[in-house]
């Protein structure tokens, strides 16, 4: 949440695994070493890193302290995912999608796993949250039919809003620290791009257009010095 380290998913050896570096690059360290894990976020005290592990055909969720010791399950869901975690700003919570294909939806929990709520009532199918800073709003992935859009809803799942409308998919969305911006992905002409727009989904700039997808992206918070 400082700004000084990058968590991400890396392919080592066929196996996506969790791998922590300073924000320059440097430092590179491996901190996961068994399933397929991936989708990390910090808790908004840098302690824990929670992430999504692929165990027993399903996505569950995991807590890993940020040093790459005492892996915790938090979610044990049989029947549907519980992947795509999003840190509370700062609570000890997390906002994660739970669901089976085509009836995903918000909830969030206690970072010991407990206490699990649904976040909205509205049956519309809701993936890959993203939450502000104030925890006010919640970005996420909506479908209408089997296309992709970013809407906008309030914490309690009520007043959502559709912000894009691309004819192909959007996804991924992350709202910047200052609530004035979110980005997100974008197919065109079958290949993902990265955009921004503004919060309310006004002054939509592509920001990339090079060979390749682009995908996933979020905003850093500024560096300490």
């Amino acid at each position: 949440p400082d700004g000084k380290k990058i968590a991400y998913t890396s392919d080592i050896d066929g196996t996506w695994q969790l791998v922590l570096m300073n924000w320059d690059g440097t430092e590179k360290v491996q901190i996961t070493n068994n399933r397929k894990s991936g989708y990390p976020t910090w808790s908004f005290d840098s302690r824990y890193i929670f992430f999504e592990m692929y165990i027993d055909g399903d996505w569950e969720l995991y807590r890993i302290d940020s040093g790459g010791s005492n892996v915790k399950r938090l979610t044990f869901n049989p029947n549907a995912d519980d992947w795509h975690p999003y840190s509370h700003p700062f609570q000890c919570k997390v906002f994660y999608e739970s669901g089976t294909i085509g009836h995903e939806d918000i909830y969030i929990m206690d970072c010991n796993g407990e206490n699990i709520k649904k976040v909205s009532e509205n049956n519309r199918r809701k993936r890959v949250p993203a939450i502000s800073i104030d925890a006010k709003l919640i970005a996420f992935m909506g479908y209408e039919g089997k296309n992709s859009n970013i809407f906008i809803m309030d914490n309690n799942g009520e007043n959502i809003q559709k912000l894009t409308d691309n004819p192909e998919n959007c996804g991924h969305p992350d709202i910047s620290p200052d609530n004035a911006y979110i980005t997100y992905e974008g197919l065109v002409n079958g290949q993902n791009e990265i955009f921004i727009m503004n919060i309310d989904g006004s002054n939509k700039i592509q920001l990339t257009d090079i060979p390749g997808h682009d995908w996933d992206p979020v905003f850093m918070y500024q560096i300490s010095q």
